[in-house]
């Protein structure tokens, strides 16, 4: 059954209580995902009569056209995927999915933008989103065609890396621990087990990988402060 222009504007008074909560919490995410789910229902509240007003019960603002509405909460919502996208970037971490959010947080930037060419209220706005638009797709398929697969071999390199390090070293690592325990055999010794395990060949292939994890997290938090 088809949404009324009431159950749309049932569901953006729902959303835009979790939007103020997620505001009052300073929660960035949350914040987005209720604003996007808030104009969402605005844009289709919008589709049913473009000429109604948002009463305050709704918006918690003085009653206001819809299209104004949702031109307003576009501009918000656009400022806060910017300042995301930046506290992602200062954030990025091999330990984090920093390349990921980017790439969702530049979809929803490039989705957003659309949405304001849509409702520009003159040639001029119209034509100033439409310059951000080609600016926010490039960084996008940069980010895309760039960042990511730089980035995601960083961060393949960072577990792999030591781990083909550990099965290229195996043969010399037990040679190195068999001739330590027979050294030790011959001269009448009992050494703890851990002396057999912390070999040359041993602090060699640990240096090797810390060095590997030490080059791949650097390339993948730098890259992605980019």
């Amino acid at each position: 059954m088809a949404r009324t222009y009431a159950d749309w504007m049932t569901r953006a008074a729902n959303h835009k209580a979790d939007l103020n909560q997620a505001i009052a919490d300073r929660n960035i995410k949350d914040i987005i995902y209720y604003r996007g789910k808030y104009i969402y229902d605005l844009k289709n509240a919008h589709a049913l009569n473009p000429t109604a007003v948002v009463p305050t019960a709704v918006s918690g603002r003085p009653p206001q056209r819809i299209e104004d509405a949702i031109r307003d909460e576009l501009v918000r919502h656009q400022t806060h995927i910017d300042a995301a996208i930046k506290q992602n970037k200062r954030d990025a971490s091999i330990k984090k999915h920093s390349i990921s959010t980017e790439i969702g947080l530049k979809m929803r930037r490039v989705s957003t933008r659309i949405k304001q060419i849509n409702f520009a209220q003159t040639p001029a706005a119209r034509k100033a989103a439409q310059k951000e638009l080609v600016k926010d797709s490039i960084g996008l398929a940069g980010t895309t065609l760039i960042k990511a697969p730089v980035m995601a071999t960083a961060k393949v390199a960072s577990k792999v890396g030591p781990l083909a390090i550990t099965i290229f070293m195996l043969p010399a690592t037990i040679f190195a621990s068999l001739l330590r325990i027979t050294y030790d055999a011959y001269n009448g010794k009992a050494s703890d087990p851990d002396t057999y395990n912390n070999t040359i060949v041993n602090q060699f292939s640990k240096a090797l990988k810390d060095g590997v994890r030490a080059i791949s997290t650097a390339t993948y938090d730098n890259i992605g402060r980019i």
